[in-house]
């Protein structure tokens, strides 16, 4: 993608842009101007006051309207709470895409409903009913419905596990409920088509056979789902070879 005008104008280490929030070190190890010295990869904790004092954008620090977009995590898209400010949707693509200071799978969550809240002696940013838009990446490229799904299974797992050490079944099910909200923001998969059958894959996972915009089966995975066709198909076969017969 092109770099967007306010990222260009960002201070450039090696020839890649810095983001805003990046604390700049000089030789000897202390905060100094951004462009002076080296980016150290850590956050400059200024910026996080900038941002929620001014509405600047976390990656070019410019001020944004009031839509934001939040790069979020599979932990922070079930719990709807994020450390980080949110940005310029645009700055975010770059960011995921070009700089790569993320690892792993996440969700560009573009909202206009959110609020800072202080959690545990920190700001974080609560997320507000359901995002107007969602994207997933993961290495710089849009992430598949398999990789968005895993990352989330993988971040409830983690969770749950905390959930019923720390606070027992209730806990737990509050995240269940939590997880559900979650898996509706997935990128879409297109269906497979299988001998005349369209197999589309739902939220619990499962895939649901249908026919003539008709439901007539549900598995837990592909290749049962397959095979539960071909068994169907080999059964009207059968009973049409009988009706012939008689």
């Amino acid at each position: 993608m092109s770099t967007p005008a306010r990222i260009a104008n960002l201070p450039h280490h090696n020839d890649v842009p810095v983001p805003w929030h990046i604390q700049w070190i000089d030789e000897a190890g202390a905060p100094t101007r951004p462009g002076t010295g080296i980016p150290d990869g850590t956050i400059d904790e200024s910026k996080f006051t900038r941002c929620l004092a001014r509405g600047r954008c976390w990656i070019c620090g410019e001020l944004r309207d009031r839509q934001g977009t939040f790069i979020l995590n599979g932990t922070s898209l079930i719990q709807r709470f994020v450390r980080e400010p949110p940005s310029h949707v645009d700055c975010a693509e770059w960011a995921v895409q070009t700089y790569r200071i993320h690892e792993g799978v996440f969700c560009l969550w573009r909202s206009s409903r959110f609020l800072p809240e202080h959690h545990e002696g920190r700001t974080m940013w609560r997320l507000i009913g359901d995002a107007d838009a969602a994207e997933w990446w993961l290495d710089g490229r849009s992430a598949t419905f398999e990789e968005a799904l895993a990352s989330i299974t993988a971040h409830h797992a983690l969770l749950d596990r905390e959930a019923r050490t720390e606070g027992g079944w209730r806990d737990s099910r509050s995240l269940h409920f939590k997880h559900q909200r979650a898996l509706k923001f997935l990128p879409e998969e297109e269906p497979v088509i299988y001998r005349g059958y369209k197999l589309e894959r739902d939220m619990r996972n499962n895939w649901t056979i249908s026919r003539d915009k008709r439901v007539v089966a549900v598995e837990d995975n592909q290749d049962k789902a397959m095979n539960w066709i071909d068994g169907e198909i080999n059964r009207i076969e059968e009973q049409k070879q009988q009706e012939q017969a008689s």
